[in-house]
């Protein structure tokens, strides 16, 4: 399964909304200059209930947008 998520940083809590399917809207406190990946991956595991070692980063599309793999 594949999702799609926008991510906005330096927001002032940590949270994660869901808009559609499988696209997703997470909130990160830390800056994109900092290790959010694995903030990021963390966050993602606890909201869909899957360990973080089956969540894989796929790449960036052509808006932005992250897309990761869920196995």
């Amino acid at each position: 399964m594949e999702i799609t998520a926008k991510v906005r940083f330096q927001s002032t809590r940590q949270r994660i909304e869901s808009y559609g399917g499988s696209k997703y809207l997470i909130y990160l406190t830390v800056g994109e200059e900092d290790d959010f990946m694995s903030i990021l991956r963390v966050l993602l595991s606890k909201y869909l209930g899957v360990p973080p070692g089956r969540i894989a980063f796929l790449g960036k599309n052509y808006q932005g947008d992250f897309i990761f793999s869920i196995t």
